[in-house]
């Protein structure tokens, strides 16, 4: 059988520089815009992680809660000050 040019499936996965790269692009330039989910029992949800418990959003039940994972995935209190930057951030890194 003639060798392929191209790494398997089980060679990328033994790839830990390759898997972090993958990752902070996804998180910097999400492929699905919005993110979306339907509420089973009537919730109320923080806004900013829930430091301000005068910010609240009551969402019922059945009722469809929308959010750009664009903004979510760049939030400074998640990834720090350079979270609009693309910075591989302290995942294991093999290779």
């Amino acid at each position: 059988m003639e060798e392929s040019p191209y790494a398997t499936r089980e060679q990328t996965r033994k790839m830990a520089f390759l898997a972090c790269v993958i990752n902070e692009s996804l998180r910097l330039y999400p492929p699905v815009s919005l993110n979306n989910h339907g509420d089973v029992v009537t919730t109320v949800l923080p806004i900013d992680g829930g430091s301000n418990v005068d910010r609240l959003i009551f969402a019922t039940k059945s009722e469809l809660v929308v959010f750009r994972q664009h903004v979510n995935s760049r939030k400074k209190a998640i990834y720090g000050q350079d979270a609009d930057n693309f910075c591989l951030r302290g995942e294991k890194q093999e290779n």
